[in-house]
């Protein structure tokens, strides 16, 4: 599988733990249980690098990440111009897979991606579409909540999902935003 690696500049990790504390204290004024920790520390971090990783996505994809801070939960992050949605998946892990909670079965976007590491460098690992994540024989139910679960060599490559893109849609392997 073709590597495709995103070294995002230093501002984006600075902007995206701004963006990331401003959304937890919005999620937890409505309400919105944290899904993975209940560590506010450790929530922020995983947010963070959440929002660093949507934004090594966008770059490379040449979208804008939604950097609105109003209490969600589920939904997409991205939206192609052919009208396809994306929701992206980070994990630091670097052998990480795509990890998607089985509540979002009820709410579909319609691609998932994988990207993987810690600011600055991110893997956009591979892509699933929904039919592909939401099969039973996917569901793992060790951790907090059942999930579905593919691992990275079973992801296409990401190269592929540049037919969905924009025209305008570039590799950032190893450039910098």
């Amino acid at each position: 599988m073709d590597e495709i690696m995103v070294n995002l500049n230093n501002i984006y990790p600075r902007m995206s733990k701004q963006l990331a504390k401003l959304r937890n204290e919005e999620n937890k004024k409505a309400g919105i249980k944290a899904t993975y920790t209940d560590n506010d520390k450790a929530q922020l971090e995983m947010n963070t690098q959440a929002f660093c990783a949507e934004f090594a996505f966008g770059y490379w994809a040449n979208l804008f990440v939604d950097c609105t801070i109003h209490p969600r939960v589920g939904g997409y992050d991205f939206k192609l111009h052919n009208g396809k949605t994306v929701d992206v998946k980070h994990t630091h892990h670097k052998t990480g897979y795509l990890s998607v909670n089985t509540s979002k079965s009820t709410k579909r976007t319609d691609i998932y991606v994988l990207v993987r590491g810690t600011a600055p460098l991110f893997e956009i690992a591979g892509w699933a579409s929904a039919e592909e994540v939401f099969r039973d024989d996917n569901i793992n139910l060790k951790g907090r909540e059942p999930y579905h679960k593919i691992e990275a060599e079973n992801l296409h490559n990401p190269i592929y999902l540049g037919q969905n893109l924009p025209d305008n849609f570039r590799s950032a392997k190893n450039d910098k935003p």
